[in-house]
Parts: C-alpha cells; sequence; structure tokens
C-alpha cells in the first residue's frame, strides 16, 4: 500500500449505523463483533465521501471511486479504499462535576487508546483500572459516580491526535477536548456504549 492515511470524523449530530439485528421497532446499531462498540462500516463511510466528491467533480468520483454498477452488471475500478470508522473520543454530558455545574467531557477508553496509538505509529502507555482524566474529581453521570483522578503527562502525550486541528474545531471543540477528557477501563467503557446511546425507532404506518 503506497499512501495509507489517517483521519477523524467529527460529528456536529447523532450518527446512526444501522446493524444487522432485529429488535422490533428499533433500528439496530452496528457493532464490531469483537468489542462489541458501535462504528461506521467502510462501507457506508465510501458512500458518503462518494456523494459528496460527486458534487465537486463528476470526473474525480469515478476514477477515485470507479463507475456504478451499469445495466450489464458492471462496474469500474476504484482507487481508494476505506477501513472502518471506529470509535476514539465519544462526547457525554455529565449531571455535574465536585458537586458544581454539568460538565461537558469526551470519554474514551484503554483499547481504543492503545489500537489509535498503533495506527498512529505513537508510543503507547499503560492505563491504570480506574478513570483518569485531564480534570480530576467526582463526576455525576445519571444516577452513577464516576471518580476520576489525573492525568500524568505521559497519560496525556498518549491520548493526542495526529495531524492538527482544522480551522473549523478550533474555537470551540478543540479547547473542551484538550480540557475535558476522561480515558475509563475497558469494561466501565462497555457499559456507557450497551446503555447511553441514541438510538431510533422504527414507526411502521
Amino acid at each position: 500500500m503506497s499512501d495509507f492515511r489517517v483521519g477523524y470524523i467529527y460529528s456536529l449530530a447523532p450518527i446512526h449505523c444501522g446493524g444487522e439485528g432485529d429488535l422490533g421497532n428499533i433500528l439496530e446499531i452496528a457493532r464490531e463483533v469483537h468489542t462489541n462498540f458501535p462504528y461506521v462500516p467502510g462501507s457506508s463511510l465510501r458512500g458518503t465521501l462518494r456523494d459528496e466528491v460527486k458534487l465537486q467533480d463528476e470526473t474525480a468520483v469515478d476514477i477515485l471511486f470507479g463507475k456504478e454498477l451499469d445495466k450489464q452488471g458492471q462496474m469500474g475500478v476504484h482507487q481508494v479504499w476505506f477501513g472502518d470508522a471506529r470509535l476514539l473520543w465519544v462526547p457525554m454530558r455529565t449531571m455535574s462535576m465536585n458537586g458544581g455545574k454539568d460538565v461537558f467531557t469526551w470519554v474514551s477508553c484503554h483499547s481504543l487508546i492503545r489500537d489509535h496509538a498503533i495506527i498512529t505509529q505513537q508510543n503507547s502507555v499503560i492505563f491504570p483500572n480506574q478513570a483518569v482524566g485531564t480534570s480530576a474529581g467526582t463526576y455525576l453521570v445519571a444516577d452513577a459516580q464516576i471518580k476520576v483522578t489525573q492525568m500524568s503527562n505521559e497519560q496525556k502525550q498518549a491520548t493526542t491526535l495526529a495531524g492538527t486541528w482544522p480551522n473549523s474545531l478550533k474555537s470551540a471543540v478543540q479547547p473542551t477536548w484538550e480540557n475535558n477528557r476522561i480515558v475509563l477501563p475497558d469494561a466501565d467503557f462497555q457499559v456507557l456504549m450497551e446503555h447511553s446511546l441514541w438510538t431510533q425507532v422504527r414507526n411502521k404506518i
């Protein structure tokens, strides 16, 4: 592979990639088999980007993504491949921190930070079996308490993103991410992803 690149997606609204499960009128969420974490399939990402590129340049879209399926069942050869978009940081609004006002924070876990470090060729570190964050304290989330200890400088470095922030995110999103992020043990993060995600209901008329 001559050109491998890592990119980040920041969602302005909730994303719901449907899975193959059947939960009655609840639209299932696509989840990784090995972690049960939600993800965006590479095919969904490719289709979305293809539509965006097509609006800009119809010639380029056929070169990069290949021609669409024609009446003879033939498709063009594509030049770009997309992997699945995995979770890295999930936004979470807590009820309060140390008994004060509401706090907006970003949450990740050990395995996601480790895998990101491998892909971006950064040094990985060992995180303790407890929550650590950029701001220590007790966070209240629904009816649960999360006691967060202070991250070390080495742990902060291990959670940094590759590349630079786009200008559109520097004024609001970047400061929040730099000042308020928490790394949970995998088991606690799995509970969060199992019970606190936004869901959609299928209405049949």
